[in-house]
């Protein structure tokens, strides 16, 4: 049932007179199971057909949905039953090394059920009985390395991707399409991952090519990211457009010497230059692959199928000693799904995109950041909370002065009062009033908040503005939260970004352990701005609490849970740090 050879097919002869024996029986099944599964091989391939979704349910547990799938062998896999399952008792867990990530995989496989009586005199492995069915099942387990290129080969027929960097925490990406038309424009695709890293990263490189167009000479990429979120991932497009040539294989080329990759205060560059196959053709980049799978020779195509599980979810873990936590996981991380005829057929109905007959050239380095941070840098947003009396009415507060982290020049700032519910009844539920709160009295939706009207006080300048908060009734609490949001256009220069990218927030220690109810006193450190004071919060809603002075208590649970330290002035600025709960 395990070989990859199901060819060529052989049945059974019948004839009267025949003696049966039980090689009979077995190449009876083999014959039809086979013909069945190189059908699903070639026909449909391997993936997930129908769910086997995979949810986080907390920190420690995740939930597998129950689904159908094809293995590499064309086998059906069919999980029957929805399961809830901690990661330290799925399989292979305990082999696992102390990683940041990690594999969800399942697998075919078989189990022998259902011990009857044997008539023959003689015993098998010292048994008078023997199984009297073979139940086709799966595995789930757990694995550190990602799968070979030669399993997704079908994949890698249609783009070229090679990690450019992969240390430090940071991990770029790049993707290619492995067919280009000739004289036409195509995308080339970044992706830049911060894994367990709390510091700015700021990337920059060149691609070239021998056959781009003339106003494509070279191709500058340009990332930057200031957050200190410790795991993050973006995704981002470069254009080029292909030589009018004819049918040409060439590579794009990255120099190491023109690469600089910024983690916090320390730069690297590639290791060695790189270089990423692609071939321009006459032909559209579809026709291309069609006939580059038909020019494989039929055995090639059969050898790839190899004894490989399906990647159902990449997980990336926080680890401290034996204690871990899920603080991300990505569902089919290698995109191995089939669909079926009714939903291609879907799918060919909707209108194809707008063509890119016309892009505008991105040579230059402006014109690509300029592009880009339309897309990614325009936008931020943040809390505030303002301090008012119990005797506020008529009484107009402000909010201390805030960055919006747009740098100088006009910017568009809105805020807004945010409820948040007491939690004395099921119906309760956070929400957040644009304007005058008047308006809702003696309505269903009035708040529990008296009427309030909010005015914003922007300082373009300076790149930092104030809420203003005129209380028009009776309040019955001290701290009246508040949302904020800012924005501004593209032509809007950002004149402060590099001196706020240098601005760093780092709690210590970043990992410690207390037992239940225990306290500790944490510290932080702000570099780059002498405006320190931060604002600290627990991210787990059970996950004990922390006053203004870092000053934090356990909860009475076990658990791993995670505190955040927030620069007032720069709300962007942050640091995590974990604190594992455990008794002794």
């Amino acid at each position: 049932m395990n070989h990859k050879k199901y060819y060529p097919f052989e049945r059974n002869h019948y004839f009267y007179g025949k003696l049966l024996t039980v090689r009979d029986f077995h190449d009876e099944q083999k014959y039809f199971n086979d013909k069945r599964r190189i059908q699903n091989m070639l026909l449909h391939g391997a993936g997930v057909v129908s769910g086997l979704r995979v949810v986080p349910i907390d920190d420690k547990t995740i939930s597998i949905e129950s689904g159908m799938a094809l293995d590499y062998q064309g086998r059906e896999i069919i999980v029957e039953d929805s399961m809830t399952k901690k990661l330290n008792v799925i399989e292979g867990f305990d082999d696992l090394e102390q990683t940041r990530t990690i594999y969800l995989c399942l697998a075919y496989a078989e189990h022998k059920t259902e011990m009857v009586h044997r008539v023959d005199v003689q015993s098998t492995n010292g048994q008078e009985g023997d199984f009297n069915r073979i139940q086709e099942g799966y595995r789930i387990f757990l694995k550190e390395d990602a799968p070979e290129d030669r399993i997704l080969w079908q994949e890698r027929m249609k783009t070229s991707k090679k990690v450019l960097f992969d240390k430090m925490g940071v991990k770029i990406t790049q993707q290619t399409p492995m067919f280009v038309q000739a004289g036409e424009p195509f995308e080339m695709e970044i992706t830049v991952e911060k894994i367990n890293l709390g510091v700015p990263v700021e990337i920059e490189y060149w691609i070239h090519s021998e056959y781009f167009a003339e106003e494509y000479d070279h191709i500058p990429v340009k990332f930057q990211c200031d957050d200190t979120v410790l795991n993050q991932k973006a995704v981002f497009s470069v254009v080029a457009k292909a030589e009018a040539v004819g049918k040409v294989e060439t590579v794009l080329s990255m120099k190491s010497g023109e690469s600089r990759i910024s983690i916090g205060a320390d730069t690297y560059q590639f290791d060695a230059d790189e270089n990423i196959a692609y071939q321009i053709v006459q032909e559209s980049p579809a026709n291309a692959l069609v006939s580059r799978y038909f020019e494989m020779h039929f055995d090639d195509v059969m050898h790839q199928n190899m004894e490989e599980p399906i990647y159902l979810a990449k997980f990336k873990l926080a680890h401290y000693k034996r204690e871990y936590s899920i603080i991300d996981c990505e569902w089919l991380p290698f995109g191995q799904f089939i669909l079926n005829n009714r939903m291609l057929h879907l799918l060919a109905d909707i209108s194809s995109q707008p063509s890119m007959a016309n892009p505008q050239p991105i040579a230059t380095e402006s014109n690509l950041q300029e592009s880009y941070e339309a897309k990614q840098k325009y936008m931020t947003s943040g809390t505030e909370e303002i301090m008012v009396d119990l005797h506020a009415k008529d009484h107009v507060y402000f909010s201390d002065e805030i960055s919006h982290g747009l740098g100088k020049g006009d910017v568009q700032v809105c805020a807004a009062v945010h409820e948040i519910p007491n939690g004395n009844s099921i119906f309760d539920q956070s929400c957040t009033y644009f304007g005058n709160l008047s308006i809702l009295q003696n309505t269903p939706f009035e708040s529990a908040l008296p009427p309030m009207e909010v005015a914003v006080i922007a300082y373009p300048e300076k790149g930092t503005f104030r809420i203003a908060l005129k209380i028009l009734g009776d309040i019955q609490t001290t701290v009246v939260p508040m949302k904020w949001w800012a924005q501004c256009s593209a032509e809007n220069k950002r004149e402060e970004y590099a001196q706020i990218s240098r601005i760093s927030v780092q709690i210590h220690p970043d990992t410690i352990t207390l037992q239940p109810r225990a306290q500790h006193k944490f510290s932080v450190t702000v570099e780059g701005t002498d405006y320190t004071e931060c604002r600290w919060s627990v991210v787990e809603t059970d996950g004990g609490k922390i006053d203004r002075n870092g000053v934090y208590e356990a909860p009475n649970k076990e658990g791993v849970y995670e505190i955040v330290a927030e620069n007032l002035k720069y709300p962007n600025k942050k640091s995590t740090a974990f604190i594992v709960v455990r008794e002794g």
